[in-house]
């Protein structure tokens, strides 16, 4: 008994032929954003340190303390 492959599939062609050119695409443009906001952010003296109300969150796994 031979299994169909993916490829061979409806959804395996669609996969092929459109989501995933689609999902390159999508992902070169999160790319190039993210490369103009890091060229706009050098040029202004960027200070990661006003990113946040609280700059030294608590490491993951421990309790926030109340405030």
């Amino acid at each position: 008994m031979t299994q169909i492959q993916f490829q061979e599939t409806y959804m395996g062609a669609q996969f092929y032929r459109k989501t995933l050119p689609e999902l390159v695409k999508q992902l070169t443009r999160v790319a190039d954003a993210m490369e103009r906001m890091a060229a706009a952010g050098e040029g202004e003296g960027a200070d990661s340190s006003n990113c946040s109300e609280n700059p030294n969150p608590p490491e993951p796994g421990t309790p926030a303390s109340p405030e």
